[in-house]
């Protein structure tokens, strides 16, 4: 059990923190299961591990064209 601070934060039990491997500085969200239950879940997706890993001299519009074959101004 947890209470909340002034500030709503609370305190992960570490039984929770070391099943779902939490660290400190990762994120969570509370979800809503099909039974109506909010659920803490660890936030994260194979793909965050990669961003910014290969920085590029592009910005995203640039970025996008190249991976969709067009120009930038096409989206315009």
């Amino acid at each position: 059990m947890s209470t909340l601070t002034a500030k709503y934060s609370m305190v992960v039990p570490k039984e929770a923190r070391e099943d779902l491997n939490l660290k400190p500085g990762m994120k969570v969200d509370l979800r809503r299961n099909d039974s109506g239950e909010w659920v803490l879940v660890r936030v994260g997706t194979q793909a965050e591990k990669w961003l910014g890993r290969y920085p590029s001299s592009k910005g995203a519009r640039e970025e996008m064209a190249e991976l969709r074959g067009r120009v930038p101004d096409d989206f315009d």
